[in-house]
């Protein structure tokens, strides 16, 4: 029987650059995923999730909307841009163009240039510039929660599909995170309405002892 062994000589093998890069994305998509378990407020959750896209992905900006149900926006978080750059805009989003496409069919879109798509409507007055586009849904259960959107790739002309992969995969963490958030903010809200009968309850209790 012939076994081989490495020899003192033989350099251990490196891994590629990519796979290196791969890596470490996965960590810090690990990390990143179970930050957003350890808030239990809706608005942290939402506000860790469009961060942790933001660093993943390497965007200049982030945003995160949550949709009303009508074809529009209930809520709509941001990253990257200043308080004065936010009071600068004229009219805010309402899920029109690329933001309303990604509402009507659930599906993510990677652009090099946000202007090329045949639904982009442009950005009203006082709006940044922006170039490169990622947007990624976020659904539980084939219903939609919310939307990832990022811009302006940092350290490349555009998204990549690595990225888009990575954003996806935290998405469907970010929809049970949220799914999550919300049932933790109904369940308060539940007590806080519990306790506000029980007062009542008690106060009328006390009446009709003193007036018995």
């Amino acid at each position: 029987m012939v076994t081989s062994e490495r020899t003192e000589e033989e350099p251990l093998s490196t891994p590629s650059p990519e796979y290196s890069r791969l890596d470490s994305n996965m960590v810090a998509l690990h990390r990143a995923t179970l930050s957003l378990f350890s808030d239990l407020s809706l608005d942290g959750v939402l506000r860790r999730v469009i961060q942790a896209a933001q660093e993943l992905a390497d965007a200049r900006y982030a945003a995160l909307g949550i949709p009303d149900g009508d074809g529009g926006l209930e809520t709509f978080l941001t990253t990257g841009i200043t308080e004065a750059e936010i009071e600068a805009i004229e009219r805010h989003p309402q899920g029109d163009g690329l933001l309303g496409e990604m509402l009507r069919t659930g599906t993510s879109i990677r652009l090099e240039r946000i202007q090329d798509h045949p639904r982009s409507v442009g950005f009203p007055a006082g709006h940044p510039q922006m170039r490169s586009f990622l947007g990624v849904p976020i659904a539980a259960y084939g219903r939609p929660i919310g939307q990832i959107y990022l811009t302006d790739k940092e350290s490349a002309p555009e998204f990549s599909a690595q990225d888009q992969r990575l954003i996806e995969m935290l998405a469907s963490q970010a929809a049970a995170a949220i799914e999550n958030a919300q049932l933790y903010q109904k369940v308060l809200e539940s007590e806080n309405e519990l306790g506000g009968r029980n007062e009542e309850l008690g106060l009328m209790f006390s009446l009709a002892t003193a007036v018995g």
